[in-house]
């Protein structure tokens, strides 16, 4: 037998080494029938009757992998599986390079589980260890958005929820607690009065409903005398029940519930006054002296009683003051709002003084007769001390007369008006006199709430002059005049005038 050894192979498989050891020690064992084990050179070849059967064998490099057969018609051909060879030489096995998922820690690899690699595992499919801010959901996460920043639904691999002690829309605070008695409560909503939970240190109570009335009011305190509520057994805001008694016009359920002591019909009235004008206490008593007194033109309810002045000696006494009218102010002129109103004016200047007034007796006491009176000149000294003159008209009250502006008349004729003023004027025609006189609605023309007009025509059209209390016209002169007093022009001539300013009061009875 010879064997002719070439140059070295470049690698051998397992087989070939073992056959190329046992053909180095002489020690091949018997051919097998049929398996072409006759003695050969480099190469042998043999054949049997029939399908021709040729197979080759190599003595070079060999293969220790798999073995893969081709049969064709007459001819079987063997190739190993060349990712393993051994150099015959050397004997160097050369392994296959790293792969993730080898279950072998490579260079560049942080773990390796092989088929436990998962990018939802503590090694991930890149054969990297998982951690929070990879991107990718691992174990222990509920989600991982690849940062830390707040705010955006994930932070720290935990989705962002009230309770996580992070402050995120549309949260108002997050403490991180379950405890609703401190400043932020299991919702992440600010602690509030009314929210049902007392807050530690800042609330008493808190009931949850805006009813205070009851024990724990909507300051989440309880009712107090001073709290600005209506509240506990109240009747009115911080007065009546338990607490002191409350002001007029305010809600009562008993007397002792007012400061008055008087409550009617649910509100706090004032004391009781029997008189309903001056004229009640003339008729009880005579000989009671001018002054200031009390009267209830209405009795309880309506308006509170109020003080005005009583002449108790001047055309027979009894008489209640309705108004003061400076006539040199413009408060009172014909056509001001003050005569159709029911507004009073300074109510506390009741005396008989030079300070203008306008009393709720005015719209409230009804009357059988109206004296006026005029001071002119006006005096710098209290009292006012004028010509009076009575007009026998009577009236449920002033204003119902008056805030028409229909003409109600009286009969005295020029001579009598003039009496209240030294000095005064009239032009000698039209004359009309009483209550609301005047000619046309032109306001150039002369007209008098109390009192007479006057013209040089022969009708009431244009008048020029007029005297009394409440009056206006500028004809024959450059403005409206005095509201209370004399004005005359054209008396005959337009050069002829007078003006007189008084101070006017006026009284019922």
């Amino acid at each position: 037998m010879r064997t002719a050894l070439g140059p070295p192979p470049r690698s051998l498989t397992l087989t070939a080494l073992v056959a190329l050891a046992a053909l180095t020690l002489g020690c091949f064992p018997e051919p097998v029938e049929g398996s072409g084990g006759e003695d050969s050179d480099e190469s042998e070849s043999s054949s049997s009757s029939g399908d021709a059967t040729t197979t080759t064998t190599s003595a070079g490099p060999t293969s220790s992998g798999p073995v893969t057969t081709d049969t064709t018609s007459g001819e079987t051909t063997t190739t190993a599986d060349p990712t393993l060879t051994t150099d015959p030489m050397t004997t160097e096995t050369t392994e296959p390079g790293p792969l993730c998922g080898d279950m072998t820690v490579d260079p560049g690899e942080e773990c390796d589980l092989g088929p436990a690699n998962s990018d939802e595992g503590l090694c991930t499919s890149m054969c990297q260890n998982a951690y929070c801010g990879d991107g990718l959901v691992g174990p222990g996460e509920s989600c991982d958005d690849g940062n830390m920043t707040q705010g955006d639904g994930c932070h720290e691999c935990k989705l962002e929820s009230c309770g996580d002690g992070v402050i995120q829309e549309p949260e108002q605070c997050d403490d991180g607690d379950a405890d609703n008695t401190d400043a932020c409560l299991d919702t992440c909503a600010p602690a509030s009065c009314g929210d049902g939970f007392v807050q530690d240190g800042v609330e008493d109570c808190d009931d949850q409903n805006v009813d205070n009335t009851d024990a724990c009011t909507t300051l989440c305190q309880a009712p107090a005398c001073d709290d600005g509520l209506l509240s506990g057994v109240e009747t009115d805001v911080d007065c009546g029940g338990d607490c002191g008694g409350c002001a007029l016009d305010k809600a009562c359920v008993d007397p002792d519930d007012c400061l008055s002591n008087t409550c009617y019909m649910g509100e706090c009235e004032p004391p009781p006054v029997d008189y309903t004008s001056c004229k009640d206490y003339f008729e009880e008593d005579d000989l009671l002296p001018s002054g200031e007194y009390d009267i209830d033109p209405d009795g309880l309810g309506g308006i509170h009683p109020f003080k005005v002045y009583c002449d108790m000696k001047a055309e027979g006494g009894g008489w209640t003051l309705v108004l003061k009218v400076d006539g040199t102010a413009t408060t009172f002129r014909y056509g001001q709002e003050i005569w159709t109103n029911t507004d009073t004016l300074n109510p506390q200047n009741h005396d008989l003084d030079h300070n203008q007034t306008k009393l709720a007796s005015y719209h409230t006491v009804p009357f059988d007769e109206i004296m006026i009176g005029l001071e002119e000149p006006i005096a710098n000294m209290d009292p006012i001390v004028p010509q009076l003159l009575v007009l026998p008209i009577a009236g449920d009250s002033l204003h119902a007369l008056i805030a028409p502006g229909d003409h109600i008349p009286t009969s005295f004729g020029p001579a009598t008006w003039l009496s209240l003023i030294n000095g005064s004027a009239l032009q000698p025609n039209c004359n009309l006199e009483g209550l609301n006189a005047r000619g046309t609605d032109d306001n150039q023309f002369h007209r008098a709430r109390i009192g007479i007009i006057g013209n040089e025509n022969n009708d009431c059209l244009t008048p020029d002059s007029r005297l009394g209390i409440g009056t206006a016209g500028s004809s024959g002169f450059n403005d409206q005049g005095p509201s209370a007093g004399n004005a005359a022009a054209f008396n005959p001539m337009p050069q002829d005038t007078t003006l007189k300013p008084a101070y006017g009061v006026v009284f019922v009875r």
